[in-house]
């Protein structure tokens, strides 16, 4: 929504969202809303809210999609000095595990080992399971690392 503004993606809501969201999801992230009024009107999946389409060209981004992709996208593409952990779950299903693997094979491009914590699949490995899980394995991290 916004990154069609930026980036054109899409020409109309119905070429990446499905009845009857296509009418209803741009609304929803016009940044007037929360979280508690916008989960409750999306449906549990992605293949519930985008075409089969564009769920394809997001596994295989290209174009516009892939450009706008890696400008949002240089967190990973640098050598920190520091060492690195990163937090994940296998069995995410708002964020996948893959952004984790990619992350991982940028670090390491630029000459750095990153370790990664896979809270894995299953119950209490949702997207918010695992940050709660996550946090205090951070803080407890840091703390060992003065």
């Amino acid at each position: 929504m916004s990154w069609n503004r930026l980036h054109h993606l899409y020409k109309t809501p119905s070429d990446v969202f499905r009845a009857p969201y296509d009418t209803t999801v741009e609304q929803l992230f016009d940044g007037s809303h929360d979280e508690s009024e916008i989960f409750p009107r999306l449906p549990a999946g992605p293949e519930q809210l985008m075409t089969p389409r564009y769920l394809r060209r997001l596994e295989h981004p290209s174009g516009a999609l892939l450009r706008a992709i890696r400008a949002a996208d240089g967190t990973c593409d640098w050598a920190p000095d520091v060492p690195i952990r990163l937090y994940g779950a296998s069995g995410d299903e708002q964020v996948t595990f893959g952004n984790t693997r990619n992350c991982v094979r940028a670090l390491r491009a630029h000459g750095t080992r990153p370790r990664v914590v896979d809270y894995g699949t299953g119950s209490g490995t949702d997207h918010f399971a695992t940050l709660h899980r996550a946090l205090p394995d951070t803080l407890r991290w840091f703390q060992t690392r003065t």
